[in-house]
């Protein structure tokens, strides 16, 4: 979960207001006239799948920007262990 969407929930839960297609706001008799069921389809319209739809262009510039952070966070954390390794070896010798 990213950043925004940490605050997009936030955002929903403080302001106490329906979104569409996000989240909405019940009263206790209306969930009770729905089974006390809490899925998201049944209140919040558009989430009836749970699917967002993209154009494929737009999925594989999303797959290339993923893949682009992962090769760098993996390349940060190799350098973070070469520098580890390096200190410990310092300290081994001093």
């Amino acid at each position: 979960m990213q950043g925004a969407h940490i605050d997009q929930i936030l955002n929903a839960f403080v302001s106490d207001e329906s979104q569409d297609g996000f989240a909405a706001w019940l009263s206790a008799d209306e969930i009770r006239r729905r089974r006390y069921s809490l899925a998201v389809r049944r209140y919040v319209s558009g989430a009836e799948d749970g699917s967002v739809e993209l154009s494929l262009e737009d999925a594989l510039a999303e797959v290339r920007v993923a893949m682009s952070a992962a090769r760098n966070a993996d390349e940060d954390f190799e350098g973070l262990l070469l520098t580890l390794e390096s200190e410990q070896g310092s300290q081994a010798e001093g």
